[in-house]
């Protein structure tokens, strides 16, 4: 799981700080309150597959040129 990637797609504006790549290394800047490490567990296939979406559009667009 790419806890990075998971805060930058779904909480966008949110302020937080990573240290390392494990939840433990999380510390939430915002107001909001911050999310579980369930929560962003269950978030991971759905941006997987956004990335992987989004890299298969880039290639087919750079393959049309």
């Amino acid at each position: 799981m790419d806890i990075a990637t998971i805060l930058t797609r779904k909480y966008a504006g949110a302020e937080w700080t990573l240290y390392g790549e494990e939840y433990a290394g999380l510390e939430w800047l915002s107001d909001s309150p911050k999310p579980t490490e369930a929560e962003l567990e269950a978030l991971w296939p759905t941006v997987q597959y956004e990335v992987a979406y989004a890299q298969v559009e880039q290639a087919r667009q750079v393959a049309y040129q």
